[in-house]
């Protein structure tokens, strides 16, 4: 493994680990952090399906815990028996 392989992996790890520490989420934070496109999350916000703000009127932003629930809505609860 190169030396930048292993600097390009270190570097997407730091970014994962900072992504975890924030609690308020710009558009392309969202997109990585949920794996969606960004033209699906516009689309999911124009139809007011995901939380979100936008408070000077252009960029939007999101809380991570009202995007974690976004994700959840169809989870399957486990039963026990």
């Amino acid at each position: 493994m190169t030396i930048e392989t292993k600097l390009d992996i270190l570097e997407s790890k730091i970014d994962k680990l900072h992504l975890e520490q924030k609690t308020i989420l710009n558009i392309e934070e969202v997109a990585k952090y949920t794996s969606l496109s960004k033209d699906y999350i516009y689309r999911l916000t124009s139809t007011k399906k995901i939380p979100h703000s936008k408070p000077t009127g252009r960029k939007l932003y999101f809380e991570k815990i009202e995007v974690d629930n976004f994700l959840m809505r169809g989870a399957k609860t486990k039963y026990n028996n």
